[in-house]
């Protein structure tokens, strides 16, 4: 009847003195985490790491974590960084996109307006090969 009661209540949400002791935990001993189990790495050594951790964050926090609490968050902020770059190197490609169909168009608009003039169209046709370049 115990566990029924203690099943309703959920904890508190990390708090950002939480997160930056368990970030600050795992990105020094990143080489453990990352690292497949040999001889100078073994499953009693990341328990013992994990274990660690855990008796750190709940020392700094207000709320009392387990272990495999721990892990899950600290795979979950992998993955919410890992999305996060993903959205940010597409949104920088579609923007350098965006700008290089814009100079393009741009430097067509010139090249039609001053197509009378002598000794003008060598830079221009430099500035779109390069552009070109980029758009590849």
């Amino acid at each position: 009847m115990a566990d029924k009661m203690n099943k309703g209540k959920r904890k508190p949400n990390w708090s950002e003195t939480d997160i930056a002791c368990l970030v600050q935990a795992c990105t020094d001993n990143n080489s453990l985490l990352v690292s497949k189990m040999t001889i100078e790495v073994t499953n009693k050594k990341k328990e013992e790491f994990w274990a660690d951790t855990c008796e750190k964050v709940n020392s700094v926090g207000l709320s009392s974590r387990e272990v495999d609490e721990i892990i899950k968050k600290w795979t979950d902020l992998k993955s919410q960084a890992k999305k996060k770059r993903k959205e940010q190197a597409a949104g920088s490609e579609s923007n350098r996109r965006r700008q290089n169909q814009h100079l393009s168009h741009r430097l067509g608009a010139e090249d039609s307006s001053h197509s009378t003039r002598r000794n003008t169209g060598g830079n221009r046709r430099w500035i779109r090969h390069v552009s070109v370049q980029f758009m590849l």
